[in-house]
């Protein structure tokens, strides 16, 4: 597993994509390789407004 910045990469070898998150455990996408990972992140990103709530953490801020 790798982070980037507030999201998460898993690599398994078993599998033929890399699913990301985001830190807290929200679903940000799905890529067939790991130099695709910028994309999930930037749509969750640009859905959000640039920013994203934790909701989960009891100390829920905005980034």
């Amino acid at each position: 597993m790798d982070r980037y910045s507030d999201y998460c990469a898993v690599f398994d070898t078993g599998r033929e994509t890399v699913p990301v998150f985001a830190a807290f455990g929200q679903w940000a996408g799905e890529v067939d390789n790991s130099d695709a990972i910028a994309t999930p992140i930037d749509i969750r990103e640009r859905v959000n407004g640039g920013r994203w709530m934790a909701a989960t953490s009891p100390t829920a801020r905005e980034v």
